[in-house]
């Protein structure tokens, strides 16, 4: 097992542990394969995806490989604004930002 794999099998077991969202899931290609089921058009939830998409480089895997849930609206902003407050888009004056994180922050960031 590598270690992204094993960083995105554990953030999708601790996220889904923790959310009280209501979801379905399908498991393909393995435990670390978590992919939100279609979700209807006009149905109001959002594709969350459990590591940002914006750190898929970092880690070395395809943004479409990343596990995602569906959440509503408020419960989304709320896990973003998390991501948000540890590592920062590029365009913001902190000191820890996309650019400049590493591995050991985007797992620290996940906890």
């Amino acid at each position: 097992m590598t270690t992204k794999t094993a960083i995105l099998g554990v953030l999708a077991a601790s996220t889904l542990a923790c959310s009280s969202a209501i979801f379905t899931v399908e498991m393909l290609g393995g435990p670390h394969r978590l992919l939100a089921k279609l979700v209807p058009p006009n149905s109001g939830l959002h594709k969350h995806h459990l590591v940002e998409v914006r750190f898929a480089d970092k880690l070395k895997v395809a943004p479409g490989d990343i596990p995602a849930i569906a959440l509503t609206p408020a419960e989304h902003a709320k896990y973003t604004s998390r991501w948000l407050e540890k590592i920062a888009r590029r365009n913001m004056d902190q000191p820890l930002r996309t650019d400049s994180a590493k591995i050991d922050d985007i797992w620290r960031a996940a906890q």
